[in-house]
């Protein structure tokens, strides 16, 4: 019975809920504190910068911020999933292309290399 069921494994899923739900605010609060140092960093080199963060479906979302906020350019980037994977899990960048009522610039992604860290646009290297 469902009864059982929860008294078997109930402590244990309570237990695993509050751990996930703990890993999810705190991976939120890092995701915040990211997005806020780059949009400060760029509004300090003179470029406007607006910026929100939700959760929920990213395809919908994109959609309704870019009618909200009449934006004329939607930049997104893309993990490169094909064909059942695609289909499967969906594509946000392709939702997106067919649903704004602006212009779409995608991005597409590459398999970063062991050992490399991300450079910001504006890093050059010393020669």
């Amino acid at each position: 019975t469902v009864a059982s069921y929860g008294d078997i494994f109930g402590r244990e899923l309570i237990e695993f809920s509050q751990l996930m739900q703990e890993k999810l605010r705190k991976e939120s609060e890092e995701a915040l504190e990211w997005l806020s140092s780059y949009c400060s960093k760029a509004t300090a080199e003179g470029v406007p910068t607006e910026w929100d963060c939700k959760v929920g479906d990213a395809g919908t979302g994109i959609r309704e911020l870019t009618h909200s906020w009449g934006g004329d350019l939607v930049v997104l980037g893309r993990r490169g999933r094909r064909g059942l994977t695609e289909i499967i899990m969906g594509s946000v960048s392709n939702y997106v292309v067919h649903h704004v009522p602006c212009s779409v610039l995608i991005v597409q992604g590459i398999s970063p290399k062991v050992n490399d860290t991300p450079k910001a646009a504006t890093e050059t290297k010393a020669e």
